[in-house]
């Protein structure tokens, strides 16, 4: 193998005699910086001073030997190729102990020329590797930093495009302003009660804080929903605002599962709302808003009168609202009521 990266080597042998011929031959193979020392108090010294792609250590050495070098350095410079070099012929007894502290490698003494080239070339495929990996984590916390970045960026435009369009509807009415805040408010309550995870209340948060966006360009008597009082040009255009409002938040990539939200947001689960939707295929956060929604349109124009919202919300669960939700929702409001 010819080496064409740099690779440091230090070899510890209290023999430099044949460290020394070890070092000549890993010369000879290409770019490789070797060094030479007799005891592993040295070895310990050179490898703090100076970063070390491969330890080679003798066995037996006065003083501490190779293993127990081998393993100080497994545990203070552990991206160390460790090599075992020996002239014990049977290293069974002490292979365990090898794995243990990430010996991979082992070379003989005295060491024929091709199989030392066979040990020379496992240990640099292994360094190759290593450091390509390197490469590789380098690059994906580049794309993950990149990522998070962008993720934050795109976090900032949203947040921004829901402040802008929540001043613009209390700029044009405070009265449908102050009803999404109060429904978001109570949505949110629901969404928490229930355990949703972080994204699910953020995102129905935010969907009932913009479910009335259109209404701001109705007349003002249009804005409390009493069909009743509406001419029937005026009706027909009160109906299709969920569907506008749908349609201008799917304008904005990271409001389209909002959009649909909204679209269905005075859907009963009979099919008796405003376009027929009804049961499974409605999603679970316009259920909710459709129960909040309701509440707040019925408390608000009936003044102290939370007992009598709620039971007369209650003749319509299974109709307008789903059961299981709708049961949540009178149970929060009733222990919320007792509370104030």
């Amino acid at each position: 193998m010819i080496v064409e990266q740099d690779i440091n080597i230090l070899i510890v042998d209290d023999d430099l005699k044949i460290a020394d011929l070890l070092k000549i031959h890993l010369l000879s193979i290409g770019r490789i910086y070797c060094r030479s020392v007799s005891t592993a108090e040295e070895a310990v010294q050179c490898l703090s001073q100076e970063a070390y792609d491969v330890v080679i250590s003798d066995l037996r050495m006065p003083g501490i030997n190779g293993m127990q070098f081998l393993a100080t350095v497994n545990e203070q410079f552990p991206k160390c190729v460790k090599v075992l070099f020996t002239g014990a012929g049977d290293l069974s007894s002490i292979h365990t102990e090898m794995l243990n502290i990430g010996i991979s490698h082992h070379i003989g003494k005295p060491w024929q020329k091709t199989q030392l080239n066979l040990v020379v070339n496992s240990i640099f495929r292994d360094i190759y590797s290593a450091r390509k990996l390197e490469l590789m984590d380098d690059e994906l916390n580049l794309l993950k930093n990149d990522r998070d970045f962008l993720s934050q960026k795109l976090l900032e435009c949203k947040t921004g495009a829901v402040t802008t369009l929540r001043e613009l509807i209390q700029l044009s009415s405070s009265t449908i302003a102050n009803h999404c805040r109060r429904t978001s408010i109570l949505v949110t309550n629901l969404a928490r009660r229930l355990n949703k995870e972080r994204e699910f209340v953020e995102k129905v948060q935010t969907a009932s804080l913009l479910h009335d966006l259109p209404l701001v360009t109705y007349p003002g008597h249009i804005h409390q929903g009493l069909e009743t009082y509406m001419s029937e040009m005026e009706r027909q255009s009160y109906l299709k605002h969920p569907e506008i409002c749908a349609n201008l938040l799917g304008n904005i990539e990271d409001f389209h599962t909002m959009a649909e939200i909204v679209r269905y947001h005075h859907e009963n689960v009979d099919g008796s709302g405003f376009y027929g939707i009804s049961g499974d295929d409605l999603p679970y956060e316009s259920k909710m808003i459709r129960i909040c929604d309701c509440y707040d349109e019925e408390e608000t124009y009936n003044k102290n009168a939370h007992h009598s919202t709620l039971d007369y919300m209650k003749m319509f669960r299974g109709k307008w609202f789903d059961n299981e939700l709708f049961d949540e929702f009178y149970e929060m409001m009733s222990s919320y009521n007792k509370l104030r």
